[in-house]
Order: C-alpha cells, then sequence, then structure tokens
C-alpha cells in the first residue's frame, strides 16, 4: 500500500471520512445549489484540546468532526500529506504540522477496525526544530512551499528531513492570510525537449480580500506569474481549501471557513483558465460551528 493523497485515497478506495472520523451533523447545513455532487473538498481541524480531525462537503452534504487521538499541540500550520488503507480494514494518514516554537512533526494517524469498532493511535517524529518563523505551509508533492512574515519558499523532503529546494520570493508574501497547492501544470519545453512543470498556488490577501493564483516554476521558482481571480472580499475566510470534482475533470470546489465556524463553497467550472468569471457559489451557509482550528488542503 503506497502513500497517496486524501481525495485520491477516497476514489481509489471506497472509503467515506465517516469511515475513519466520527461526524456529528453540523449546527447548520444545506447543500450548496451552485456546486454539483461530484465535488468534493476536505480541511484538517485540530480543536483546543488538540483532538484531531477535519471538515469535509462532498455529496452536497457538509461534516465534521475532531474525534482523532489529541497531538499535544495546535499546530500553527498543517498540511495533509498523504493516506493509505484498506477498506473497514486499516487506515493512515500522514499531516504535517507546525507546533508553536518551530518543531516541524510528521504526525501519523493509524485505525484499525476491531470488532466492529475503529481503534485509534497517533505518532510524532520530528522533522526539524528551526521552523519557529514559518506561519503557513502548502504541500503538492513533490514540493512544500513556507510563508514567513514576509516571504515565501520551497522545500522537499530528502531522507525524512525538509531541505532547501529554492526561494520564491524574499519580501511581499507578508500579506498572504490563507496559501493553498492547485495543480501541477506543464508550461512549456525545456532545450532538451523535456516537459517544463510548475506548481499553481491559490492564496487570500487579507489586507484586500483579493483572490489569487500564482505559477511558481519546477526550475526557477523565482520566476513566478501571478493571477488575480477575484478583487474582494474574500479576506472574510480564514481558511480556504480546494477540492476536486470527479465526474466534472476541469472543474474545482473551493471551500472558505469563516472565523466564526460558518463555511461556503463554491464552484470553479474550469480551474485552467487563470480567470475567475466562471466561479459560482457562496449564496448559502453549508455548515455552522466549525470552530475547531482548520487548514487549508
Amino acid at each position: 500500500m503506497r502513500l497517496i493523497p486524501f481525495r485520491t485515497k477516497i476514489a481509489a478506495l471506497g472509503l467515506a471520512l465517516a469511515g475513519v472520523v466520527a461526524v456529528p451533523s453540523p449546527a447548520f447545513a444545506a447543500a450548496e445549489p451552485y456546486v454539483p455532487a461530484d465535488c468534493d473538498v476536505y480541511a484538517s481541524a485540530v480543536d483546543s484540546s488538540t483532538r484531531t480531525g477535519g471538515y469535509q462537503y462532498a455529496n452536497g452534504v457538509a461534516s465534521g468532526g475532531t474525534t482523532r487521538p489529541p497531538i499535544g499541540f495546535v499546530p500553527v500550520t498543517q498540511q495533509h500529506l498523504g493516506s493509505m488503507g484498506e477498506p473497514d480494514v486499516f487506515f493512515r494518514s500522514v499531516e504535517l504540522s507546525l507546533a508553536p516554537g518551530g518543531t516541524l512533526y510528521e504526525v501519523g494517524y493509524t485505525a484499525k477496525l476491531e470488532s466492529g469498532t475503529w481503534k485509534y493511535s497517533v505518532d510524532k517524529k520530528v522533522l526539524s526544530t528551526a521552523w519557529s518563523t514559518i506561519r503557513i505551509i502548502a504541500y503538492g508533492y513533490p514540493y512544500f512551499y513556507g510563508a514567513n512574515a514576509s516571504g515565501l519558499h520551497r522545500y522537499r523532503m530528502v531522507n525524512g528531513a525538509p531541505v532547501d529546494a529554492g526561494a520564491v520570493g524574499a519580501s511581499g508574501w507578508g500579506s498572504l492570510t490563507s496559501i493553498v497547492f492547485d495543480r501541477t501544470i506543464t508550461i512549456g519545453t525545456t532545450s532538451t525537449g523535456a516537459a517544463r512543470k510548475a506548481d499553481v498556488l491559490i492564496a487570500i490577501v487579507g489586507t484586500t480580500g483579493e483572490l489569487v493564483e500564482y505559477t511558481i516554476p519546477h526550475d526557477t521558482p523565482g520566476s513566478w506569474v501571478r493571477k488575480s481571480l477575484r478583487p474582494a472580499t474574500w479576506n472574510v475566510f480564514n481558511n480556504l481549501a480546494v477540492g476536486r470534482c470527479y465526474s466534472h475533470p476541469n472543474a474545482r470546489i473551493l471551500m472558505g471557513i469563516k472565523p466564526n465556524g460558518d463555511a461556503y463553497v463554491y464552484y470553479d467550472a474550469n480551474r485552467f483558465d487563470f480567470n475567475a468569471d466562471d466561479i459560482r457559489g457562496g449564496t448559502v451557509r453549508v455548515a455552522g460551528g466549525w470552530t475547531a482550528k482548520s487548514f487549508s488542503q
């Protein structure tokens, strides 16, 4: 069994979030009419008692809970690395979690079905103790990005430790309040004919509420390109997550969670056009009371 992305795991193994995390009904729930039922989006979450879990909107239903074992801290930032498992037998989920003070952990959650009941365990592995300046992490294999008070840097895992993989920018990134990896694209070819790849990140500018996309080439991360999707209003959300629409492969679902725990979802019919004219949604509150700290995925 290999480590695979969370949403790929759902599609490949047929597992539902309820299979691994107890999901009590949200305080308020309604379906967003603009979002097709095949769209699925997820954000991990940690509550004040450091119990873990997540929030999900799938099949037109919002669900969430923090019933996995506590990890001993509420992360500054957190990113899902991947999952593996067998339906109704075994499940393992791995998070990259940054504790207050700057210790970066790999946190693993294992669940086994015993006599009809899921039994959980949690383990933590220290990856680094020098991350005190980082405030946001965004992950898209093989790279992950760390934003500090002003800049954005890129890393990759080598022998179980984060290693510098090139600066994206030293300044101008401090106003971003949410950064999430969306996709990897091809942006041309090299002189030898190999494909040039780039990561696309979605972010919210806290000072203006602007929704933006950044394209960051793998070979020259400092030559990034910025596209504005929406000029304002998105800073009402302190967390933004992006998901997939399985019957609409060119589309994506976005989920924003407000500081008071209200959640809204949006449908972008063409995720590849670097244009927000086709984004619809946000017309109803799909969930309320999601007050555990959530993290962009």
